[in-house]
């Protein structure tokens, strides 16, 4: 439930708008098919994975609803970060993507380190480029951090710790729950930070 007056568009609208303002970062809803299937990070991923189709997911919600207010910090093995915001289901049905974005600008060698690890056509370079060149540049602490101090503000009952990274660039996949702590990097720079 929310804490205020607002209703869940005026809450959706005032989250987006900051997190917009402040950290650059667009934010779609994954349950309206016809709008992710049209956004530029939908077409992207068709073109770096041919066979990508967003109806092999015949539902969205079982995919990304694990729990209410989860967070989950996605590491694409092309090395952009998303976050999906699965809000409690009594507030909305809603499942938001915010971003992709990167942790750090692309550089030549950043792209071209990017192609060979992924196994991706010379051809498609200039694409790669132009696309992660449009990305906004973003640490996920600093996005995390956004995200808890506006979801504890209006969420009752909001719990910070409900925080998931898995990661598709490791050689293995690698998924952490921020409940139950390890040695990775993110998640001690998380604990430093918030706990």
């Amino acid at each position: 439930m929310l804490k205020t007056t607002f209703n869940y568009n005026e809450f959706y609208n005032l989250m987006t708008s900051i997190l917009n303002s402040s950290l650059n970062l667009p934010t779609m809803k994954l349950n309206e098919t016809d709008k992710f299937i049209n956004h530029p990070y939908s077409k992207f991923r068709k073109i770096i994975w041919p066979d990508y189709n967003i109806f092999n997911n015949q539902d969205i919600n079982n995919l990304y609803r694990t729990d209410n207010g989860y967070l989950k910090v996605i590491k694409s093995s092309m090395k952009f970060v998303s976050i999906v915001l699965t809000m409690p289901k009594e507030i909305s049905d809603d499942i938001l993507l915010l971003g992709p974005f990167l942790e750090m600008p692309p550089t030549d060698s950043f792209i071209e380190t990017l192609m060979k690890e992924n196994n991706l056509d010379e051809s498609i370079r200039n694409t790669i480029f132009t696309y992660y060149k449009s990305l906004p540049i973003v640490n996920s602490i600093n996005v995390i951090s956004t995200l808890n101090a506006i979801l504890s503000s209006f969420l009752i009952g909001y719990n910070n710790s409900h925080i998931c990274h898995v990661n598709f660039d490791e050689k293995k996949l690698k998924k952490i729950d921020y409940i139950n702590r390890d040695d990775s990097e993110f998640n001690n720079e998380y604990y430093k930070k918030y706990r």
